[in-house]
């Protein structure tokens, strides 16, 4: 099982694109400061001096904000990915991982809405809900069998 959540409903569940957070802020003065950093240490090496690459680091700092704000609009639009593997369901997105193991899996159940299909799964001791969507053409029999399967082997 391998399948992308839909793009439209990931940006909707997901917080406003917003540039100019503070997190936002604080991740392009990093990226400026590390490719200052880079650009002093190239210009010593070369021989230049200190005058004339602090005179350069003007165009260094709008380059790592820019960085940080291409980083931020890709995660941003990439929709989650969904996929299982031996020891359960792996959910992940731009460097960020949910695994769901299959043994904490006590129930499912497959919800049809507009543009998707929802799948709730239920664990064990939680009253957590994992949701899950999934495109409207997707094949929900092979799902089943798949979490019917793998919850089965790891009582």
């Amino acid at each position: 099982m391998k399948w992308r959540e839909p793009w439209l409903e990931t940006l909707k569940l997901q917080d406003p694109f917003n540039p100019i957070s503070m997190a936002q802020i604080k991740n392009g003065a990093i990226w400026a400061a590390i490719f200052s950093f880079i650009g002093v240490i190239s210009a010593t090496a070369k021989g230049i001096e200190l005058g004339v690459v602090i005179g350069r680091l003007w165009m260094i700092i709008p380059l790592g904000f820019g960085v940080s704000f291409l980083l931020y609009a890709i995660e941003w639009i990439t929709p989650w990915g969904i996929s299982s593997g031996p020891r359960g369901i792996v959910r992940s997105r731009s460097g960020n991982m949910i695994i769901i193991p299959w043994v904490t899996i006590t129930g499912y159940e497959f919800i049809p809405a507009d543009n998707f299909i929802e799948l709730r799964i239920s664990l064990v001791g939680e009253n957590e809900v994992h949701i899950l969507r999934l495109p409207p053409n997707i094949n929900i029999g092979d799902i089943k069998e798949e979490i019917d399967r793998m919850t089965n082997e790891n009582p």
